[in-house]
């Protein structure tokens, strides 16, 4: 225990302010993952519904920061020693968990958490911000105020999202062979392929492109696709699916083609002016048959049995190619 009696009092407002944010943080998370999501598919995002504990909710943050936190008011969340957005939301967990163990955390480390931990709640706009007007420990009054132990912290580290699973390869962890790519070329997604892909070729599911620009983003690639404007319908009633892709195609990261163009043309040029990979299980063999030059057919041939990344969904996971020749995509770029 610290001796510090300005310590002491540091650490017992932290105490307050944990309490604080997690009666704010879990309806905010809540709310923003049923409107991003819908609310027939959020549920497939958490291991558990809701309330949630402190941790789980941070933890649903990091997982899901670039799909949809990104975008919201957490990504304003700054402190100059920190960075902003997701490194100040890692940095808290860390602490969070070090706090919950028992472990002496510093005088300067217990100001952040509480000057950050403030912020958020002004931020979220929680009804509690309001409390955060005060001087000392003793003006905070919350009732149901948990004590944590070391075994419940560690349960906690033990949650799994579904895009953590190490049931599958192609997921956040050693396995992943798109989480350790040191080099990370950029990603051309096949739109449409991918939709219907997941509408298991039976309708055009836009939630499709959504995970899939969600699993790259989440590994730091940058993303771009490419769909024919006859599929762009963003008044359906998949509001919040239609929602990301209304920002990304005005951030120029979606890229919609002529309705009487073909569109893999599109994708096979930005891709290999680009060095690029390409997200499809398009073989695109009419690209290929339609070369009239013989060594054209074989480099176009080569090209996309190197440089196209096939893939599947389970449930609504979207799962590249875990067996993909990362290595040798890497150098035929390079060439």
């Amino acid at each position: 225990m610290n001796e510090n009696p300005n310590n002491e009092l540091e650490e017992a407002t932290t105490v307050q302010l944990f309490s604080l944010l997690a009666e704010g943080l879990c309806p905010f998370v809540f709310d923003k993952l049923r409107s991003s999501l819908g609310n027939d598919n959020w549920q497939l995002f958490v291991s558990s519904p809701p309330p949630w504990s402190i941790e789980y909710s941070l933890k649903v943050i990091l997982d899901r920061w670039f799909a949809i936190f990104s975008d919201s008011c957490l990504a304003n969340i700054m402190l100059t020693s920190l960075g902003k957005g997701k490194e100040v939301f890692s940095w808290i967990y860390a602490r969070r968990m070090d706090f919950l163990r028992g472990k002496n955390l510093s005088s300067t480390q217990i100001q952040l958490l509480n000057q950050v931990v403030k912020e958020i709640l002004i931020a979220i706009r929680s009804p509690f911000a309001g409390v955060l007007q005060t001087n000392s420990a003793q003006d905070f009054v919350v009732s149901g105020t948990e004590n944590f132990r070391e075994e419940e912290a560690m349960e906690v580290d033990k949650v799994m999202f579904p895009s953590e699973s190490v049931g599958e390869t192609a997921i956040l962890g050693k396995e992943d062979i798109w989480l350790n790519w040191k080099t990370k070329p950029l990603i051309v997604l096949d739109g449409a392929n991918i939709a219907w892909k997941h509408g298991k070729n039976q309708k055009f599911s836009p939630l499709g492109i959504v995970l899939a620009f969600e699993f790259f983003s989440q590994r730091q690639f940058d993303c771009v696709c490419f769909l024919p404007e006859t599929y762009w319908q963003p008044l359906s009633t998949e509001t919040s699916v239609w929602s990301h892709l209304i920002t990304w195609r005005d951030n120029n990261r979606l890229i919609l083609t002529p309705a009487n163009d073909y569109d893999d043309s599109y994708i096979l040029y930005y891709a290999q002016t680009h060095g690029g990979l390409i997200v499809s299980n398009d073989q695109f063999l009419d690209h290929i048959e339609q070369t009239s030059v013989d060594w054209h057919k074989r480099k176009w041939a080569k090209w996309l049995s190197r440089c196209r990344v096939t893939f599947v969904f389970g449930e609504n996971e979207f799962i590249p190619n875990p067996s993909f020749h990362v290595t040798a995509a890497c150098e035929y770029i390079d060439e």
